[in-house]
């Protein structure tokens, strides 16, 4: 599966045990990024908007308060016209019930449970597929990529590819 990640929590075993969950899934392992602190985090989400416009960009969350950061690079950047790549944000947290109930819950696309199995991670990748498919102000392909090398087949590849699981 042709998706960028960054997996991201102050615990190691967490961002593994994360990053391996969707590995296992079809994710490629050369493309996880893992970050353990929110500075690296936002260098690496800084560093993805020169990525890959036909890739998601997912990021594996295990520190809920690294989440509003993310919102605000997100809408800063909305609002001056230079987000290219908006990530999908995915709670890794073992508190993520806990998390999911409250305001937080506005900060993520979704949420895995403590104990994450392979339905959690396949039920997350249709629901980022289906956000990709239907993400931004309804341009088609052509027109979100405009003026880059990325052409509709390629953007088209990589959906089919996302929905074979």
């Amino acid at each position: 599966m042709k998706i960028d990640t960054i997996a991201a929590d102050d615990e190691p075993i967490c961002r593994m045990s994360s990053a391996t969950a969707f590995t296992q899934a079809g994710l490629d392992s050369n493309h996880v990024n893992d970050v353990e602190d929110e500075e690296e985090l936002m260098e690496a989400i800084e560093e993805a908007q020169e990525g890959d416009l036909g890739r998601p960009l997912v990021i594996l969350l295990g520190k809920e308060i690294w989440a509003q950061p993310i919102k605000d690079f997100v809408d800063k950047r909305r609002e001056s016209n230079t987000l290219k790549r908006e990530p999908f944000v995915i709670c890794t947290s073992v508190d993520s019930d806990r998390i999911g109930t409250t305001k937080s819950v506005e900060l993520f696309h979704a949420f895995l449970p403590g104990t994450t199995s392979q339905a959690d991670v396949k039920w997350c990748l249709e629901y980022l597929r289906r956000w990709w498919l239907t993400r931004g102000d309804g341009e088609t392909a052509k027109e979100r990529h405009a003026g880059d090398d990325t052409d509709e087949s390629e953007v088209a590849s990589v959906m089919s590819e996302m929905s074979q699981d």
